[in-house]
């Protein structure tokens, strides 16, 4: 039996396909063009990337795992007290954990190797580190399952700990575009 349908429900029909609505996954390009200055170092992957099921740990020696952040954005930091580049850049990172505190962001830096002497707190005080927590890889098994092989290397995760992009070397992590790139991660499934 043929219907009759109003002239309002065909353009509806013919709208929603001209123009679906847009999907929340995953979108290499978008993030691509969101890199400016020295961001356009930041690798992105075309396809996210699974991580390690590796364990760190905090710096009372109880083990973590990044299975801890899920449905949080990570900025993901491999670093060591006797890395230049590493204290350099460090400050600019606590500063992104303070700018995204009421965000779905996290930044997890990861110390490579032993915490001597309490090393590590001595660091954070004497540059008035305080939004951020170091944890330690002190065998290195979790750097090398995420193949952070140079100092520092970060590592961008979505909120189901896949890998998004990395990066090495230093970089001012409390800049605009950082945190636009991290937006948009955030708004992926």
């Amino acid at each position: 039996m043929y219907q009759k349908y109003s002239p309002i429900m065909i353009y509806l029909f013919i709208l929603l396909i001209a123009n679906p609505i847009p999907s929340l996954g995953y979108d290499s390009e978008a993030l691509i063009n969101l890199r400016e200055g020295t961001l356009k170092r930041l690798i992105i992957h075309k396809e996210t990337v699974a991580t390690t099921s590796e364990s760190f740990q905090d710096l009372e020696q109880n083990d973590v795992s990044l299975e801890d952040f899920k449905g949080k954005v990570v900025v993901l930091n491999f670093w060591a007290t006797w890395c230049a580049p590493c204290r350099k850049e460090m400050p600019t990172l606590d500063n992104l954990q303070r700018i995204s505190k009421d965000k779905e962001i996290e930044v997890v830096v990861v110390h490579v190797g032993p915490n001597r002497g309490g090393e590590i707190e001595k660091f954070f005080e004497k540059e008035n580190i305080k939004n951020i927590t170091s944890y330690v890889d002190p065998n290195l098994v979790f750097a090398g399952s995420m193949n952070a092989f140079g100092l520092p290397t970060t590592i961008i995760l979505d909120k189901h700990s896949q890998e998004v992009g990395r990066l090495i070397g230093d970089e001012e992590w409390d800049q605009e575009a950082v945190i636009v790139i991290l937006d948009k991660v955030s708004s992926f499934n």
